[in-house]
């Protein structure tokens, strides 16, 4: 099932070479796998995701892993006209998605990326540019391009509704209130696979106490970036259309 859709992951990875998406479809190893540094940022991005959630007190989480039930399952939560969901699942013409936070509040859905790079609050999305160029920098093209996809998928199945879409990073302009908060994060990997899931063993008031987690508007950037993106997807989905084949 997984190789007739191009989920968010396989696009960054097209992104950065096709032939990597083909060899990423058949299950080969990456060098990334065993790297104990990306490892450990990971694990801290695993973190960040964790204390996002915990931001939203009225989330539900969709814990099922088969594609097809999540998206069922997250069809049955948006029949409610207000509903905050954790990994919502959703296909669209061979693009799959899970979004980390989904907020729906009548005919608006705000589709939150949460990400562990860091972001200087004092300077806005202004750092987001090239001033010289009007372009969007090399280093922040791959998470814009990435919630730039989501809300591809979004607009695709909810031509009706207003779609804004959101970046949830650390503020670096601000400074963490509590010495040592990431012990209250158990972080352990399970089955064959090593999924990874995240416990916080704290006090939750200590987490609503800190405000350095900032959620960022980029409606703008994904407007730029919207026939690119959309443009590169459909190439990549040839590749796994009618038998996955190589490109060279």
């Amino acid at each position: 099932m997984s190789q007739l859709y191009l989920t968010k992951s396989d696009f960054k990875v097209a992104q950065e070479c096709k032939t990597k998406l083909y060899y990423r479809k058949l299950n080969y190893p990456s060098t990334k796998d065993t790297n104990e540094y990306l490892q450990l940022l990971s694990e801290g991005g695993f973190m960040v995701g964790k204390m996002a959630q915990l931001m939203f007190t009225d989330g539900v989480e969709i814990e099922e892993k088969d594609l097809e039930k999540a998206i069922a399952r997250t069809q049955e939560l948006l029949k409610k006209d207000k509903v905050t969901i954790f990994e919502a699942a959703f296909l669209s013409n061979h693009k799959a998605i899970r979004v980390d936070i989904l907020v729906k509040n009548g005919f608006r859905i705000d589709i939150i990326e949460v990400k562990a790079k860091s972001f200087d609050g004092e300077l806005g999305n202004a750092q987001f540019w090239n001033s010289r160029h009007g372009k969007i920098k090399a280093d922040w093209q791959p998470y814009l391009e990435d919630i730039t996809f989501q809300t591809i998928v979004l607009k695709e199945l909810f031509p009706q509704y207003q779609i804004n879409s959101f970046l949830l990073m650390p503020d670096k302009s601000k400074v963490c209130k509590t010495d040592g908060l990431a012990k209250f994060f158990k972080v352990s990997k399970k089955g064959l696979n090593k999924s990874v899931s995240v416990e916080f063993i704290g006090d939750l008031e200590v987490v609503k106490n800190e405000d350095f987690l900032v959620k960022v508007e980029v409606n703008s950037e994904v407007d730029l970036l919207l026939n690119e993106v959309s443009e590169s997807a459909n190439n990549f989905i040839e590749i796994l259309k009618d038998g996955l084949h190589k490109v060279q």
